[in-house]
């Protein structure tokens, strides 16, 4: 390699760039961006010739910058590109056609392949790689799966190398979800952020126990903790409540939070030991909360009432609070007007059922307004749920595990068979309706599939939007139609014909019913005193 000027080099590029036809603003932001900022550098250092090196170190200083995000991706793409260009011209006096390899293919280990290293080796590198190519498996969109080695794996490998750690251990990654918790709550990185490093780290440990990785959703992360000794006691409840069965997931975890509410509360009034908890104590932790949450006293006493069951069960040596928690606090009540006949018709044609996901919605929210079923019941319904010779649906409910048949009108089975045939991904799950996007797993929640298409349709004043809206206007529209509370039941799947207050307390028609006068009552005076 003949040695040569930078500026001369320079020139040269571009003349080559501008020999190829490329647009003039293309070959001017090639030389903003490219050329122009290296060799400022380099004459910056006092080299005057052409040095590979001295450009080399140049492009790790702004990839550096691009990382830490002070720099635009496009801008380092350009400067890198303009090094790659410098280099060939320096060394074959032309730019060459092939495309530039990918950066990450030559610098960063978790874009590579596996090194030979034995399977069972314990460096951080290894074990990060070989969980990478297990998550590669997983049916997760391109994008997703390079999100997860940049912001995932590669912040763990960075926090392994900045404690000067090759082989890997089970405290630092500890250590490593820990520190970027605390990120997250004070505001240093997005929830996003956090979320996609605290699942590989998941992964990981997943993969070192059962050499395989899954999709499994994680446990919303409790950020605001108790002291430490109510936090035993609470794992101890949360590990009983899973070996129990005890109630379904999502109230567990409200039961969790709630009696996590109230230990942190008592600690603010001094009280750090279960042992030293008096039951006035626990009437002025109440009294407490209610002041912040009026509103929710009524579920938090329930479940501290569970709790103190759990108590007395495993641990009769400490104090028995229930004493103090036989009152039942006003429940929250707010009457409810489901959707009307109208208002379902404006949903449906807000709905666009020549696309995708318009055909899987147009279905789903089909199924609601004619069968009445739980948005829980809907995103898990299964081939199986359904008998196309009957005509009918069967399941067993979520919320109750009471089992229901259901008739299958002609105009939903319809959308559901379109859906199915001409829109469903192509994969092997058992359930019906799945997201449109990779991983093809089935729908989180149903409340946000209709209440977009509410907000269209009837605006966002409602207070009440999501499949059961359908729920209580069918419930509304059976009473109001003299159909006996048992039949109601059977449709809806209640357990008891208390459950049909809410949809008289919706019912003006029912409330005049319900209505009594006071001509029965006899007068002692004619006149108040």
């Amino acid at each position: 390699m003949n040695k040569i000027e930078i500026t001369v080099l320079s020139a040269r590029v571009l003349d080559a760039l501008s020999g190829r036809g490329l647009k003039a603003k293309t070959v001017h932001e090639f030389e903003r961006y490219g050329t122009r900022r290296i060799v400022k550098h380099c004459l910056g250092k006092g080299q005057i010739l052409y040095s590979k090196e001295t450009v080399q170190n140049f492009v790790w200083q702004e990839r550096a910058k691009q990382e830490s995000g002070t720099l635009p991706h496009y801008q380092w793409g350009i400067t890198r590109r303009a090094a790659v260009y410098l280099d060939q011209m320096a060394e074959y006096g032309k730019i060459q056609d092939e495309p530039i390899r990918p950066w990450e293919a030559e610098h960063n280990p978790l874009f590579q392949a596996i090194s030979c290293n034995p399977s069972n080796s314990m460096k951080v590198i290894d074990i990060i790689c070989r969980t990478r190519d297990a998550v590669m498996q997983l049916e997760l969109s391109d994008k997703t799966k390079t999100n997860y080695i940049y912001c995932g794996f590669g912040a763990i490998l960075n926090f392994f190398i900045s404690r000067g750690e090759e082989s890997y251990s089970p405290e630092t990654l500890a250590l490593f979800v820990k520190t970027v918790q605390e990120n997250f709550v004070n505001g240093a990185i997005q929830k996003a952020s956090f979320q996609t490093m605290r699942k590989a780290a998941h992964w990981i440990e997943e993969y070192l126990s059962t050499g395989q990785v899954s999709q499994q959703k994680l446990r919303k992360y409790n950020f605001a903790c108790a002291p430490p000794e109510f936090e035993n006691l609470l794992s101890q409840y949360q590990l009983y409540m899973d070996n129990e069965n005890y109630l379904k997931e999502g109230s567990r975890q409200f039961y969790l939070s709630s009696v996590r509410t109230f230990f942190r509360t008592i600690a603010t009034l001094g009280i750090y030991r279960y042992a030293e908890i008096t039951l006035p104590d626990v009437t002025r932790c109440l009294a407490k909360i209610s002041e912040t949450f009026p509103l929710g006293i009524f579920n938090l006493t329930g479940s501290m009432r569970s709790f103190a069951r759990f108590m007395a069960e495993k641990h009769p040596e400490l104090p028995d609070i229930s004493p103090a928690l036989v009152f039942s606090a006003a429940k929250r009540r707010r009457v409810y007007v489901g959707y009307t006949h109208e208002d379902a018709q404006k949903i449906f044609s807000a709905i666009n059922r020549s696309s995708t996901m318009g055909m899987r919605d147009y279905a789903m929210i089909m199924l609601a307004y004619t069968t009445g079923l739980r948005g829980c019941d809907i995103v898990n319904l299964k081939f199986d749920s359904i008998d196309w010779d009957a005509c009918e649906l069967r399941l067993v409910q979520e919320k109750t595990n009471i089992p229901v048949s259901l008739p299958l009108d002609t105009k939903t089975g319809n959308a559901i068979a379109d859906y199915i045939l001409h829109a469903r991904p192509k994969c092997k799950s058992e359930y019906i309706f799945l997201r449109v996007l990779r991983p093809y797993t089935k729908i989180g929640s149903m409340w946000t599939v209709i209440a977009k298409y509410a907000h269209i349709a009837l605006g966002k004043d409602r207070k009440m939007n999501g499949p059961h809206a359908f729920r209580r206007g069918m419930g509304r529209q059976l009473l109001e139609a003299n159909i006996p509370a048992p039949l109601i039941c059977d449709i809806l799947g209640h357990s008891s014909s208390v459950s049909l207050r809410q949809y008289t307390a919706s019912s003006l028609e029912k409330l005049k019913v319900c209505a009594g006068t006071i001509s029965a009552i006899p007068i002692a005076q004619e006149a108040l005193l």
